[in-house]
């Protein structure tokens, strides 16, 4: 763990459940919606499109 998370962890708690919470809910939800690991994403470069505001609303949260 990070110095920041330890002492941020409503934060923390925040960022998890966004990612495995709200972000499985809404590709469950809506077939046109992917979720990709961004590391992943990186090194495969296997998604041609991607909605760069997601990483951005992330980044903010």
């Amino acid at each position: 763990m990070y110095d920041w998370q330890l002492k941020n962890t409503d934060l923390l708690n925040a960022i998890d459940e966004f990612n495995l919470v709200f972000l499985k809910q809404m590709a469950t939800q809506y077939k046109n919606i992917k979720v990709l690991d961004i590391n992943t994403f990186y090194q495969n470069q296997s998604q041609p499109f991607i909605d760069w505001r997601f990483f951005l609303l992330h980044k903010c949260l």
